[in-house]
């Protein structure tokens, strides 16, 4: 029979639920490790049963046993129904999943301590969750952070973007007649930068407010151009002029051609795009403050930049926190999953014969 800590035993060995018809199924958590931030969700695919992959979450928190759960993230999984072979150890680190291994990731902001995880699937490839219907997968992983004892984050403000309208905005590595303002201006109007041929083009920006932590990135597409719609980013950080800038994250862009009609207001929240305007957000997880941010872009959909090639965009949001003057991060670790092994699990509204270890 499968153990219930096959739901999280660092493998993919088949983790698997029969709903009981009382809500979605899944698994709780009281990790080893009491004190930790979860920050995204991971899933990977188990050997058989693509029918039963889940295709919805839902991740709620609490801080013991009397106290009631808080949903910290819930969306979409989008699995494919490619298959891991059974027993395959899940290689992943803090910043990325086992890119060997089928699965899906989905990061999100979340700042809140909780010692307790439950994890429920509302919704399987088969279709929603009814009584006895079958939710599988091989492993989940929670990324995060653990924390030390008597953590309290200081007042934080999560924004939708920490580069306000009116903050310092200057090209790099590119020219134009544009104004510079419109990287950040709130709106699809269109930033342009000419590449001068140095490196990748872009932008630095001194927000108004100078002590904030950056989380994701989101780019909406102009209304015309689209060949020039960046496909590769990068984002840095420093603290001041005179330090070296450091990269906060790096990757793809997914942007398609449809365009944004000039000069609409972008309506974003801090944990939601303007869904209904063109655009793409990658998150990532990042725990280090800065001041000033440098965003760039290496490769444009008319391939890698040269001199001359342009790179444009209708509008830039950092997504991300506000913090006070003077924060320090306590000592915080980064980590692939705050569900470690040897955790207590328990199945949640189901039943099954296997252990439930295997989560």
């Amino acid at each position: 029979t499968h153990t219930t800590a096959t739901a999280i035993d660092g493998t993919t060995d088949v983790y698997q639920v029969h709903a009981d018809g009382t809500g979605a199924p899944g698994f709780q958590v009281t990790p080893l490790w009491p004190y930790s931030i979860v920050q995204g969700i991971r899933v990977y695919t188990p050997y058989n049963g693509h029918s039963r992959d889940p295709m919805k979450f839902i991740v709620e928190g609490r801080n013991g046993d009397t106290e009631g759960w808080t949903i910290i993230a819930e969306g979409d999984l989008g699995l494919t129904t490619e298959r891991n072979p059974s027993g395959m150890a899940i290689e992943s680190t803090p910043t990325e999943p086992d890119m060997a291994k089928i699965h899906d990731e989905v990061l999100f902001q979340n700042t809140v301590m909780y010692s307790q995880y439950r994890v429920t699937f509302p919704e399987a490839r088969s279709g929603s969750v009814a009584y006895g219907t079958i939710v599988q997968f091989g492993e989940v992983e929670l990324p995060g952070l653990t924390v030390p004892p008597g953590y309290v984050l200081p007042t934080v403000t999560p924004v939708s973007t920490v580069l306000t309208p009116g903050s310092t905005v200057v090209r790099v590595r590119g020219y134009n007649t544009h104004t510079t303002a419109t990287a950040i201006d709130g709106t699809t109007d269109v930033y342009q930068v000419h590449a001068d041929g140095t490196g990748a083009p872009g932008f630095q920006v001194t927000p108004l407010w100078p002590y904030s932590i950056v989380q994701g990135i989101r780019v909406y597409t102009p209304y015309n151009g689209h060949s020039r719609d960046p496909m590769k980013f990068i984002v840095e950080g420093r603290n001041g002029d005179t330090e070296g800038w450091t990269i906060i994250a790096e990757g793809d862009l997914g942007l398609t051609t449809e365009r944004n009609p000039s000069g609409m207001a972008i309506e974003s929240t801090p944990t939601e795009p303007d869904m209904a305007k063109i655009h793409d957000e990658v998150l990532f997880q990042n725990t280090v403050m800065y001041s000033q941010y440098r965003v760039t872009f290496p490769e444009a959909r008319s391939g890698s930049v040269a001199y001359g090639t342009i790179v444009q965009f209708g509008e830039v949001e950092l997504p991300g926190l506000t913090v006070p003057p003077g924060y320090v991060l306590p000592t915080v670790t980064p980590v692939s999953t705050v569900l470690t092994p040897g955790s207590t699990v328990v199945r949640v509204r189901g039943y099954n014969t296997h252990t439930t270890a295997t989560a």
